[in-house]
């Protein structure tokens, strides 16, 4: 597990590899692309357009 940062530029937090890329470099969206802002809900490694991390209180 501690290489999936160096291989997929620096995510910090994996679960099941890298189901989501959200600190990745903006990319051509809808173009697979695992280095780019992704999340894999939507296809693997498919690059978004946009995203917003949102912190809710417990």
């Amino acid at each position: 597990m501690a290489v999936l940062p160096v291989l997929f530029v620096g995510n910090w937090w994996f679960h099941n590899c890298a189901d989501s890329c959200l600190t990745c470099a903006y990319m051509t969206s809808g173009i697979p692309n695992c280095r780019a802002m992704a999340w894999n809900s939507l296809g693997y490694c498919v690059a978004l357009k946009s995203a917003r991390m949102m912190v809710r209180p417990l």
